[in-house]
């Protein structure tokens, strides 16, 4: 078997994508659509109205013509 060649190295597929690196941190990725997101507008003026009750607490949060904002009520 002197007219044996001997095997040819394989070669590396051009496609193949190359190993990531362990310590690399992945990119971001958006969603196709994702808009970024708008800032909203705080008014910085209100009332906190605090009901406190034997069982319960309500607290409202209003602004300056009296219309709610934000409310909590907790139990005990």
């Amino acid at each position: 078997m002197a007219d044996a060649k001997p095997e040819a190295k394989a070669e590396a597929k051009p496609d193949a994508k190359p190993e990531a690196k362990p310590d690399a941190k992945p990119t971001p990725v958006r969603a196709a659509g994702a808009a970024k997101r708008t800032k909203k507008v705080v008014e910085a003026e209100g009332v906190a109205h605090i009901t406190a009750t034997f069982n319960n607490t309500l607290i409202t949060i209003t602004d300056l013509r009296a219309r709610a904002r934000a409310g909590s009520r907790l139990r005990s």
